[in-house]
């Protein structure tokens, strides 16, 4: 069809236009940037992923003038502009613990022994728990590790550290992403993992 324009303005062109730059500037799922990932690595050597539809195209082309071009993997320049991230700073382990000792000491009442916290270092997520008899289930891979019979006089899951990683483990976060500390409440000390943490936690890190 053609339009009588003497500006050369095609409205229609326009429309057609601003629904196609819609289309591609459409955020995809999660699966499709994973894949999209995967596709940048083996064909520019990026680890970039792409958040919308252009970014996924040129990267599903990125990978096909790498196999069929003849281009080697990381000799493709597509770059891809990173999705900005929020910043925060990870909490520390310690001072998560030291804080809540202080918190506990301040609200009086019965103290219990320990308290311990444990940061997934990747994520900034963290857990703050107390020792006690409190009725936890262990969960994968906290629970074929733990000591039985138990190591110490107390049963693994009375451990604060234990407690605060199992649950971090149990919403998601890999044991080896997971710093963790515990102090006597008390006076704040430091103290160590016992035995029973030592085993369990294992594949955590412990830091001073």
């Amino acid at each position: 069809m053609r339009y009588n324009d003497p500006d050369g303005d095609c409205p229609k062109c326009k429309e057609w236009l601003n629904a196609v730059k819609s289309w591609l500037n459409a955020p995809i799922s999660k699966d499709g940037q994973a894949m999209g990932q995967g596709l940048m690595q083996s064909s520019t050597g990026t680890d970039v992923r792409p958040t919308k539809r252009w970014q996924l195209m040129l990267a599903i082309a990125g990978q096909a003038g790498s196999r069929y071009g003849g281009s080697s993997p990381g000799s493709l320049k597509i770059k891809i502009p990173s999705t900005p991230r929020p910043s925060k700073p990870i909490p520390s382990a310690k001072q998560l613990a030291q804080d809540h000792a202080t918190q506990l000491r301040q609200a009086g009442g019965k103290l219990p022994t320990m308290a311990g916290s444990a940061v997934d270092r990747t994520t900034g997520q963290s857990s703050t728990q107390t020792s006690g008899k409190d009725a936890i289930v262990l969960v994968s891979p906290l629970k074929e590790q733990a000591p039985n019979p138990s190591l110490e006089p107390w049963n693994p899951c009375n451990c604060a550290e234990t407690k605060a990683v199992n649950q971090l483990v149990s919403e998601g976060s890999a044991m080896e992403n997971i710093d963790y500390h515990a102090v006597r409440v008390k006076n704040g000390d430091s103290e160590p993992p016992c035995k029973n943490c030592q085993q369990t936690l294992s594949g955590a890190t412990h830091v001073e």
